[in-house]
């Protein structure tokens, strides 16, 4: 790689790990403070999923030059965290709810601009590798998942609720200074202009359709066992300590995965091959995690630890072939090999990922209620076959 390559490759990954370990510690802290404020699940739940939902609806912008875009979302996330930090100060339950929501949308907003301007970017910038950089890239998310809860849970337990979010947003402050003084002379004299008849293009390709609904599957799964794997396990009576293991568990094999699968991949297998792979191997999780109902043995603790291994191996598996695959499969039909097509590809991954993430925790915890965890894995189960299938 380049000196230039390097700087983008390696700042870009520091944006991704900051903003999933931000996510992490946002989910974590603002529960309990809602909590204690009196918010009804329904409404903090809400307040959660809708950072998922106005990613999805904001996640394809192009009107503006990536870096600017880039840059300046990263700003507004900075901004979002530090002022998340404050909300312990608002001591009105309807005040607290209402600025909650608000400063989530704008969170939102903000993370939407960057994580589409950083896919773009590295596609751009690494034209032949993009199996590679995005491995990376979702390496860096993996990290963030795991070391999210812990070093949020540290700094908590220092100084209470608001210096996680004060050293997290500090940090992406320093990140967008740096980033700013790296790329001050990066043109973004390019169309990026990105108009609703290219993304309808893209999406009547059935390889990128496909490749959306692999993508949204994924988020779909993460966001189902963020709500109810934690309450399935109570049945072991586990420490809180035992319980996140379970998810380092998890973010530690996808971010491992998506590595490895970044530098071993390099188009000698087909993507929908790979994402074939990936939902088979989803497919095994969910037999075994709860286990499925017609399983001949019960659940335990260590088949639930094997479980969210092959979670987040399939998982690996299936994001990043799906980019990969959308990204050729659009320049093979016609679409510019241009920041246009990046800008669309990189919106669209980014906005089906935040749709599931949206999807997943809204259904996952109406059939936990409704029939239980064991008939409600299989619900994934039978998404996963017919993605495979």
């Amino acid at each position: 790689m380049s000196h230039p390559a390097e700087k983008t490759s390696s700042t870009n990954n520091s944006r991704t790990f900051d903003q999933k370990e931000n996510n992490n510690i946002i989910l974590k802290d603002n529960l309990e403070k809602a909590k204690k404020k009196g918010v009804p699940a329904s409404v903090y739940g809400f307040i959660f999923s809708s950072f998922s939902l106005t990613m999805f609806l904001f996640a394809p912008i192009g009107q503006i030059g990536p870096y600017f875009m880039m840059n300046s979302g990263l700003f507004v996330n900075a901004c979002c965290i530090i002022l998340f930090g404050l909300l312990d100060n608002i001591h009105s339950r309807t005040s607290f709810t209402a600025i909650a929501f608000l400063v989530r949308i704008v969170e939102a907003i903000g993370n939407a601009a960057y994580s589409t301007a950083i896919q773009a970017i590295l596609t751009e910038t690494f034209p032949t590798e993009i199996e590679k950089t995005f491995g990376f890239f979702r390496g860096a998310y993996g990290l963030g998942l795991i070391m999210g809860p812990a070093i949020g849970g540290t700094l908590y337990q220092l100084s209470g609720y608001a210096l996680p979010f004060f050293c997290t947003g500090g940090f992406l402050l320093i990140v967008y200074t740096l980033s700013t003084i790296l790329f001050w002379n990066k043109s973004d004299n390019v169309n990026t202009k990105i108009s609703e008849s290219i993304i309808v293009k893209a999406l009547r390709i059935p390889s990128v359709s496909l490749s959306m609904v692999a993508v949204c599957l994924g988020g779909m799964s993460i966001g189902f066992l963020n709500v109810t794997l934690e309450p399935h396990l109570h049945q072991f009576n586990l420490q809180a300590i035992e319980v996140g293991l379970m998810f380092v568990l998890n973010g530690s094999v996808f971010s491992l995965t998506s590595v490895l699968w970044g530098l071993l991949c390099r188009r000698k297998i087909s993507p929908k091959i790979e994402i074939a792979l990936g939902a088979s191997i989803m497919c095994i999780a969910y037999l075994l995690i709860g286990p499925a109902p017609f399983m001949p043995w019960n659940s335990s603790v260590i088949m639930c630890a094997i479980s969210m291994a092959f979670h987040g191996f399939g998982l690996a598996t299936e994001l990043l072939a799906s980019y990969s695959d959308a990204l050729e499969q659009s320049k093979r039909n016609d679409c510019p090999d241009s920041y246009q097509t990046y800008g669309v590809i990189s919106g669209l991954w980014t906005a089906f990922f935040q749709l599931g993430n949206f999807i997943g925790p809204s259904i996952g915890g109406v059939l936990y209620d409704q029939i239980g965890f064991r008939e409600a894995s299989v619900v994934l189960l039978g998404l996963q076959l017919g993605l495979m299938v």
